[in-house]
């Protein structure tokens, strides 16, 4: 009885040292060379680079794929200023691909040393000497330093960078200024002399079919102030 004990007490010791063994021998196994990254696609990044998204990534060098968490990859990038969102696939046995959602620049504001680029979440994704084209400039209601690259403006700061990053592409050329006032209201000053009152930055989708309404209906001159704060009872005022 005991010696068929023993055996059984053996038997459960070996297979699980078996276990044991072969868990080492896959573990080993998946580490090899051919298991290791050796083709990284990037795609949809135009300003961050690929060495730096790579780097971010902890992907420069050739890591074991089983190692590799796409999660966790993902996380790591969208802190890189420029990357909204990140898509990590793991391909055995070799390959990594990434695809890049990028942000979109809202609007510019003026710095010690040149512009800082800022998306409509109020998220500075870059710094330029010169200043950029294709963006409306915003206007605070205090003079004050920009967060850093990556950094994100809050308040009612924000309002200006929400109001520029929302603007209908057919008529965001058409915005020079956003002016952003202390008690939070917005004012888009257009490149021709026209003022438009946007009020808070709530229900803009209404407010921006208020001002289509109102440019597709009425001839406004130099000078003319369009209210659109309350949304469908929009006024025009002369200079």
């Amino acid at each position: 009885m005991e010696a068929s004990r023993r055996r059984k007490r053996l038997l459960i010791v070996a297979g699980a040292a078996g276990t044991v063994v072969l868990a080492i021998a896959v573990w080993a196994a998946l580490h090899l060379s051919v298991f290791r990254l050796h083709h990284l696609a990037i795609s949809g990044n135009i300003h961050e680079t690929q060495s730096q998204i790579a780097m971010t990534a902890g992907l420069s060098g050739s890591p074991a794929l089983i190692d590799l968490s796409a999660g966790g990859i993902e996380q790591h990038l969208v802190a890189l200023p420029w990357v909204k969102a990140a898509k990590v696939s793991v391909v055995w046995p070799a390959t990594v691909k990434v695809a890049i959602t990028e942000r979109r620049p809202a609007g510019a504001m003026s710095a010690p040393g040149g512009w800082v680029i800022v998306d409509g979440t109020g998220r500075v994704l870059s710094r330029s000497k010169t200043q950029p084209v294709g963006i409306p400039l915003i206007q605070l209601p205090v003079a004050q330093a920009p967060p850093a690259v990556g950094g994100f403006f809050t308040g009612t700061s924000l309002h200006g960078f929400m109001v520029a990053g929302t603007l209908p592409p057919a008529f965001k050329a058409q915005v020079a200024l956003v002016v952003v006032h202390g008690v939070g209201t917005v004012t888009l000053h257009l490149v021709r002399p026209v003022i438009i009152e946007m009020g808070q930055p709530t229900e803009l989708g209404q407010k921006y079919e208020d001002i289509a309404a109102v440019v597709a209906g009425a001839t406004l001159h130099a000078g003319d102030v369009l209210n659109v704060s309350v949304p469908q009872s929009s006024t025009i005022s002369g200079p």
